[in-house]
């Protein structure tokens, strides 16, 4: 059995939302009842949106290793057909049997 993320891949996705997540945390104390500062916040989020958009694309989306090779479809409707036909699709990598 083959992950489709490498350890490494894993450790580095990891360490980064460690370090975001803590400085999104910060961000979140200058938001106090007592005295917020909005506008810090606004500024600093602003700052951190090229950081945060590239960690999401990092996280969601992944070459699979291996790549899928066929897509598995499930349809799923009512007996009589009165609702419309629900869809689901899966990316799946078929692998060789021998009996």
């Amino acid at each position: 059995m083959h992950l489709c993320w490498e350890t490494v891949e894993y450790n580095t996705l990891l360490q980064e939302a460690q370090a975001l997540n803590s400085r999104l945390d910060n961000l979140l104390l200058s938001l106090s009842p007592t005295a917020p500062r909005v506008a810090d916040v606004i500024a600093s989020l602003q700052n951190m949106s090229k950081e945060l958009s590239d960690y999401f694309r990092n996280l969601f989306i992944k070459k699979r290793q291996p790549p899928a090779t066929h897509i598995l479809i499930i349809m799923v409707s009512e007996e009589r057909r009165n609702k419309k036909t629900v869809c689901f699709t899966c990316a799946v990598c078929a692998l060789p049997h021998s009996p």
